[in-house]
């Protein structure tokens, strides 16, 4: 891909590609995967980065014709290195360094900006212009690579092989999200301001925790009618949008448990 800019891809190519190059240029990552310690520390013309990127480049060419390239697309033509100086600089570099790259579990800690244009409207709103985050890359059942942020810096204190097992464990907050976006119309907003949303997002906090305590007489109904059944029936709540209505409302739960319990609420 080369010196593709990254502003043409999508958000997870561009996610990825960003990682990748803040873990080729973290001075730890070189010092893990060079052959010694005196290697990579003065400044020459194929520093460990460039032996990074011309060996993922993959190419064709003669090694001074891919050389030749390199630097001219770094701006640097005139001080293009010599195929001798490269293989003497690859040798340098251990393998290890592309493991680590294709392992799951990587982390990387980035600093994001505001985009050009926005820093006026980011201080009018109070927002930080700058923020740290550590982007950490976890591998799904499904084989495909969910890159996560977090403001989780520390990788001695929050170790990169956790995130994994976090990641599961919050997929029920997840499918949570879900019901309250899509069924409960969180999204639906009915103000502006952000005392509205706040006022919106906390009051359909509350309906759903009421819907739980409301449905739970129907569902004992359903479990001791369907108990001799294959698959027991569930109650599936609420009928259309959920909305707090007269006590008299023929639209609320279904069934006379769910009705009775609702009734019940109101009159108290």
């Amino acid at each position: 891909m080369g010196m593709q800019n990254i502003a043409s891809l999508n958000r997870a190519s561009a996610t990825t590609l960003h990682t990748t190059r803040e873990l080729i240029h973290d001075e730890s990552f070189c010092r893990r995967h060079r052959t010694s310690d005196k290697h990579f520390t003065r400044r020459r013309k194929l520093p460990f980065v460039n032996v990074m990127v011309m060996l993922l480049q993959k190419t064709i060419r003669s090694i001074q014709l891919h050389l030749h390239g390199f630097f001219a697309a770094l701006a640097v033509a005139s001080q293009s290195a010599t195929a001798s100086s490269w293989c003497e600089a690859r040798l340098k570099l251990k393998h290890t360094a592309f493991i680590e790259l294709n392992q799951e579990g990587q982390s990387a800690v980035v600093e994001l900006r505001p985009p050009n244009g926005s820093v006026g409207a980011f201080r009018a709103a109070g927002l930080p212009e700058r923020l740290r985050v550590r982007f950490v890359t976890v591998r799904l059942s499904t084989g495909e690579l969910e890159v996560l942020a977090t403001d989780l810096l520390d990788e001695a204190l929050y170790p990169t092989a956790e995130f994994g097992e976090l990641y599961h464990q919050r997929w029920g907050i997840e499918t949570y999200y879900g019901l309250v976006k899509s069924r409960l119309d969180l999204e639906n907003f009915t103000g502006l301001s952000a005392e509205a949303i706040r006022q919106d997002l906390y009051a359909t906090i509350f309906l759903s925790n009421l819907e739980s305590i409301l449905i739970q007489p129907a569902q004992a109904q359903l479990r001791q009618a369907s108990a001799q059944r294959k698959h027991a029936a569930q109650s599936h709540g609420y009928t259309g949008r959920v909305s707090f209505a007269p006590r008299n409302a023929a639209r609320i739960p279904l069934g006379s448990a769910n009705h009775t319990a609702y009734a019940n609420f109101w009159s108290s």
